[in-house]
């Protein structure tokens, strides 16, 4: 069945809200970043912002959230068992949307990143019988902070080495 208008309305909204925010980005701190400013090149009105958002960040959380999504959807749908090829799904994948992840650097919201990574890597950890693990959610911080910073790294020497190289990277160390 194809989504309402209502939907469509309000996923055009949010994709024009995220982009604005993103060109924002690109020139200016985010702190510096206003809700008008985002509003007004978003051709929304403030109330549609506050109709799909509380606060700029959640512009950020929301996209990350439809991201982490897809990315188990595919980890899921390629039946990827071995951590080598689950870490190569990872690099892959976030690869593609280096640039986001670069803005997310540059502003100083990678800790959004951080935080989305760990909920669903505990969630994921959880779909597979990992939640009977002693102390698992402090392996879900362990292993969500190694994924975290070998990509920040990986990006910020502006992915020099192949995704292969960073899954087997990611298969030796013992996370």
């Amino acid at each position: 069945m194809p989504d309402s208008y209502t939907e469509v309305q309000k996923k055009l909204t949010k994709e024009s809200i995220f982009i604005a925010l993103i060109k924002l980005l690109e020139k200016h701190q985010f702190n510096e970043v206003t809700i008008t400013q985002i509003t007004n090149l978003a051709g929304v009105s403030r109330m549609a912002f506050y109709r799909n958002y509380n606060v700029k960040e959640d512009i950020i959380t929301t996209y990350l959230d439809e991201l982490f999504n897809e990315f188990m959807n595919e980890i899921k749908n390629s039946r990827a068992s071995e951590k080598y090829d689950v870490a190569l799904l990872y690099f892959s994948y976030f690869k593609e949307r280096k640039d986001f992840i670069e803005v997310l650097i540059k502003s100083g919201l990678i800790y959004i990143f951080y935080d989305r990574l760990s909920c669903y890597l505990f969630n994921f950890l959880e779909s597979i019988g990992g939640n009977n693990l002693p102390y698992n959610n402090y392996l879900t911080r362990y292993a969500s902070g190694g994924l975290y910073s070998i990509l920040i790294e990986w990006i910020n020497n502006d992915t020099k080495e192949s995704v292969e190289e960073m899954a087997k990277l990611i298969a030796e160390i013992n996370i």
